[in-house]
């Protein structure tokens, strides 16, 4: 039985293993893996948008035409990756616009005026990540591991980004 088969297998039986599916950064998983449509999933992993990012003008790389797009209120991208690279190109727009804390990136990623708490948001990310909400972040490979990964977390209630994706998504960057 090939790794794919066995991947497949488990996926349908409802079992996520994000980590051992990305044995290696820049192999041909890390680069192709897609979650898109599996509806047992998370909507930001379904989408292949693990921090929920909204339908816009963006030209995001590997990102679905809305014409194609199937969930009509977040985009959809077409592996994995291109989500995870979306997510840290937001955010550091955010970082080069001077939103540079916990605070101020989570009030702007998940306002309340959309239903979210933000509160409970941004205290679970800096609990996650051993952050300050208010301690002025740098824009670093280090910390934003730290940060796409607790994002992504609360934003599908689930480990969402492994290591390897992020690391992978980074150089895409």
């Amino acid at each position: 039985m090939t790794e794919q088969t066995k991947r497949v297998i488990l996926l349908a039986a409802g079992v996520l293993l994000v980590a051992p599916l990305l044995a290696a950064s820049g192999s041909g998983s890390v680069a192709t893996l897609s979650y898109l449509g599996q509806k047992s999933l998370p909507r930001g992993m379904r989408n292949n948008n693990t921090g929920n990012i909204r339908i816009g003008a963006s030209p995001w790389k590997g990102k679905i035409p809305v014409a194609r797009n199937t969930d009509g209120a977040f985009e959809q991208f077409e592996a994995y990756v291109w989500g995870i690279r979306a997510m840290i190109l937001n955010l550091r727009s955010y970082f080069n616009a001077g939103t540079n804390t916990l605070r101020k990136i989570i009030t702007k990623w998940a306002p309340s005026s959309d239903g979210n708490d933000t509160a409970a948001y941004i205290a679970t990310v800096s609990a996650q990540t051993g952050l300050g909400p208010d301690a002025v972040l740098n824009f670093d490979q280090a910390t934003l591991r730290k940060l796409v990964r607790a994002m992504a977390w609360v934003e599908n209630g689930r480990d969402a980004v492994a290591d390897d994706q992020f690391n992978y998504a980074w150089k895409l960057v």
